[in-house]
């Protein structure tokens, strides 16, 4: 008895008794996980069936849901039973507590002809998780890899629909039909009186190979198959974006809520910022005032910065009739504003006036894009003048006119440069 259990040990020790590596092919791989700390809950499911392979992921986070499917080839399968058998992934064994802080708690199947392979978040090491996120890393990329259009751009549309009662739909789209000359549409519906306006702007081919070279250099295209759902409710409209070329291809992405993933937010940025610089090109730049400026700001407001971080800043320049200018600093950290006053001088207003004259700024006068993005900072110009003319632009974007981003910066240096002397 005593032999036997001494061999017994040696064994053990030896891992003669460890598990052995299944031989036969991958039928399925699956992880469920909760984190009731954000709270989040998402599914990841790899299975072949009837001669066919698919990816399914699903996420909940907050209400708002993400799901996408997509396709997986006989390869995808291989390589994965490959990482799983060089990770080691099939012999983890059960543990009692958890050897790591993660709050996830989730559970993994792993299904191959032979052999089926369940465990828990809390029976994984660091190193084990580690692997485990290298093999749905490799497995999401090959499956939702999405290669880059080779055709020729013939439509490109942004729409943003809400659902409640007389709210604003919104809608932009450059069209390439045969035949004729390319078109960008800007437009609004709603369903009060006088509630559709549009706006047509004939551009040219050099324009459409523009935007075309855009959504292949930022990636606009991996955009593709996105879908998020939020909670139901009057407050989630949907958003969608589209790209359509003449060789039959078609990449979109629709959302019902505030936090589409990074992919998405960039495609819409680009997108929506290439049309607002076309809509500028082509609409005649109304003539800078000839009165005098008496009142010129810049401000931003940061979005989503924990507490005691600045929320709200601006500078102002302040030149009323009869009396003397001044400059007026404000940031605002946890809803206290905290403003500063200096004294300016006419030298100053000429000066910044001559400035903006010179840069043909008030072609951004109703400049306004607002896009769906989580984070980030929005911006704001605004100016009057003694004749009554005002400007006024605002933008939460990726991408930016850079007329505003340049007018912006040159109104903050000059204010700047007042507040410091």
């Amino acid at each position: 008895m005593r032999l036997t259990t001494m061999m017994t040990f040696c064994m053990i020790s030896l891992g003669i008794f460890a598990q052995k590596a299944p031989k036969g092919k991958l039928i399925s791989y699956s992880h469920i996980s909760d984190n009731p700390e954000l709270p989040l809950h998402s599914e990841f499911s790899l299975d072949w069936n009837d001669g066919k392979g698919s990816l399914k992921i699903y996420e909940w986070l907050l209400l708002n849901e993400d799901d996408y499917t997509g396709e997986a080839g006989e390869d995808v399968f291989s390589r994965a039973a490959d990482i799983i058998k060089e990770k080691k992934l099939y012999a983890i064994k059960k543990r009692k507590k958890a050897t790591t802080s993660d709050p996830e708690q989730g559970s993994y199947s792993i299904v191959f002809e032979d052999k089926t392979i369940n465990f828990e978040s809390k029976d994984l090491s660091e190193e084990q998780h580690s692997n485990l996120s290298y093999l749905e890393n490799f497995i999401k990329d090959a499956v939702k890899r999405i290669e880059p259009p080779t055709g020729r751009l013939v439509g490109c549309s942004w729409a943003h629909t809400p659902v409640l009662p007389g709210a604003k739909a919104e809608y932009e789209y450059l069209s390439v039909r045969q035949g004729l000359a390319p078109e960008l549409v800007i437009g609004e519906n709603s369903s009060t009186p006088g509630g559709h306006q549009e706006k047509r702007y004939l551009v040219t081919e050099d324009d459409v190979k523009e935007l075309q070279r855009l959504i292949l250099d930022e990636e606009v295209y991996k955009m593709d198959g996105y879908q998020g759902r939020g909670p139901s409710g009057d407050e989630c409209p949907e958003s969608r974006i589209s790209l359509t070329y003449d060789n039959g291809a078609v990449y979109q992405a629709r959302w019902t809520h505030q936090y589409p993933t990074s992919e998405v937010k960039k495609a819409v940025g680009t997108v929506l910022g290439f049309f607002t610089t076309l809509t500028k090109k082509y609409e005649p730049t109304p003539p800078f005032p000839e009165g005098r400026m008496i009142y010129c700001s810049c401000a931003y407001t940061n979005h989503g910065l924990p507490a005691g971080n600045i929320r709200h800043s601006y500078y102002e320049l302040i030149a009323d009739k009869g009396a003397a200018p001044k400059v007026v600093y404000c940031e605002e950290r946890d809803g206290d504003p905290q403003k500063t006053e200096y004294r300016a001088t006419e030298q100053d207003v000429n000066e910044l006036t001559t400035i903006l004259r010179e840069k043909d700024v008030f072609g951004l006068n109703g400049y306004n894009v607002d896009e769906q993005m989580t984070g980030g900072t929005s911006y704001r110009i605004y100016m009057e003048f003694s004749t009554g003319e005002k400007l006024n632009a605002t933008w939460y974007a990726e991408n930016p006119l850079p007329l505003a981003t340049e007018t912006y910066g040159t109104i903050l240096r000059h204010l700047k440069t007042i507040t410091e002397r």
